[in-house]
């Protein structure tokens, strides 16, 4: 066992250095399935005008990861003048079972500006991911009991930004939100399925330019980032408002028992919702800025949205990579090292997520499991 411990150091030196406790464990990876699906829809008032949605599901439409949902939709003159679009990818990407590289599971990346006065735009990126898992009783080390529930803990790294921008300072944001939704599911033959995290945070746009971070939920509560403003740069961009996602670490717990199978499942959402008259919003996680800055682009015919982008990744790395795999020299200790090398089991999952299933740390603890075996 102080061989295999070694072996992990080498492989996540960052993690075995933050985090060292008397249990750790492996598992064995079975079978990995999920969904990445993109979904656009144009509004004029209430009247639905064009939707565009993709989907791809592993294994079903794709073999394996990666799996990317793409959707877009502009709105065209008869000139060919653009005045409103909106974006949105979705992946579920091949996932690194042993630390070698960042996260890479998961990504969402949405945007949508709206500079004509009836267009509205209501998009939506999915990603899930499920891992079947099992953990053997020689891939555990420390005081368990062979047939009883060990108690496993575990985090969710997110990386990424909620955005609301206006051309206009005071204009009505009534009816403007970007919103993220995160959950995980442990499931189990034979047991009722239990959600081990949940949670849920919205930025929303209110009267005379107002934006406020509302409806923080769950694994959230407490932990809700602070909204920052970026419309004083010199972007010509009046109203910027986000809140950024530097790593934030949602920690959970699970229990399993060792040589039974089990799964584990990922669910990630984020939706955002755009009114008339030179609004716009958007959400990323776990990719590079894309999205809003290509909208803008279409609608604006400038680098103002790229601009934006640019300045936010001053501040937070949306790809999530800078948190988990620091430079070997820095002048900071690293963020959130959880993620990477503790495991096949271990995933960088999402939102640069680190969606990390690490289970580093384990412990014995009375409880009855719900449901009923056969």
């Amino acid at each position: 066992m102080i061989r295999r411990n070694w072996k992990l150091a080498i492989l996540c030196p960052v993690a075995m250095w933050a985090i060292w406790t008397p249990l750790s464990v492996l598992a064995e990876v079975k079978d990995i399935s999920g969904t990445a699906t993109a979904t656009i829809i144009q509004f004029n008032g209430i009247i639905e005008v064009q939707r565009d949605f993709s989907q791809e599901v592993v294994p079903v439409t794709r073999t394996t990861p990666p799996a990317v949902a793409r959707a877009r939709l502009d709105r065209l003159l008869q000139d060919g003048n653009v005045t409103a679009a909106g974006q949105a990818v979705a992946v579920l990407d091949a996932p690194d079972l042993f630390g070698f590289s960042g996260p890479n599971d998961a990504g969402l990346d949405l945007g949508a500006f709206s500079d004509d006065s009836f267009t509205s735009w209501f998009v939506e990126g999915t990603v899930t991911e499920n891992r079947a898992i099992v953990i053997g009783p020689g891939e555990i080390s420390g005081d368990f009991v062979p047939g009883e529930p060990t108690l496993a803990s575990s985090r969710v790294v997110l990386s990424g930004v909620m955005l609301i921008t206006s051309l206009d300072p005071s204009h009505n944001l009534t009816g403007t939100e970007v919103s993220l939704l995160v959950r995980v599911t442990r499931r189990e033959e034979d047991v009722d399925p239990a959600v081990v995290l949940e949670g849920g945070i919205k930025l929303r746009g209110g009267p005379a330019g107002s934006v406020e971070v509302e409806d923080v939920t769950g694994a959230f509560e407490g932990k809700a980032p602070p909204l920052i403003d970026f419309s004083d740069l010199p972007l010509d961009l009046p109203l910027a408002r986000a809140i950024l996602f530097a790593g934030l670490e949602l920690p959970y717990e699970y229990e399993f028992v060792a040589e039974h199978p089990f799964d584990l499942e990922l669910l990630v959402e984020s939706q955002i919702l755009t009114p008339p008259n030179g609004t716009g919003a958007a959400a990323v996680f776990g990719l590079p800025q894309d999205g809003f800055a290509a909208v803008f682009q279409r609608v604006k015919e400038d680098d103002r949205g790229r601009q934006l982008a640019d300045e936010i990744a001053r501040h937070v790395d949306t790809t999530g990579v800078a948190y988990v795999q620091p430079p070997a020299v820095s002048l900071f200790p690293p963020l959130f090292p959880l993620c990477g090398g503790l495991g096949v089991e271990a995933f960088g999952l999402v939102l640069a997520a680190g969606f990390c299933l690490t289970a580093v740390r384990i412990s014995r603890r009375p409880a009855t499991r719900k449901g009923k075996r056969g």
